[in-house]
C-alpha cells in the first residue's frame, strides 16, 4: 500500500473508496492511515488503544448471568 497526498492506493494505481481494516490497532494507528481522505472501517478512533478498558469491563459485567450457551 502506498500513499499519495491524502489517499492510499496499491502499486497498480487502484485507489479504493473505503479502506477496510483487519487490524485491532493495538500498536497504534499506522502513519499511512493518519489523515487520509478515504473512509476507514472500522473507524481509526475505535481501536483498542483508544478504548478505556474499565468501560468495556463494566459493560460486560452487566450482562445477564444466564445467557444461553
Amino acid at each position: 500500500m502506498l500513499r499519495t497526498r491524502d489517499r492510499v492506493h496499491l502499486a497498480d494505481g487502484f485507489s479504493p473508496c473505503v479502506v477496510l481494516l483487519n487490524n485491532d490497532l493495538s500498536a497504534g494507528i499506522p502513519d499511512i492511515l493518519k489523515g487520509i481522505g478515504q473512509t476507514v472501517l472500522p473507524p481509526l478512533h475505535g481501536g483498542w488503544t483508544t478504548r478505556r478498558k474499565q468501560i468495556i469491563s463494566a459493560r460486560t459485567t452487566k450482562l445477564p448471568p444466564n445467557l444461553p450457551s
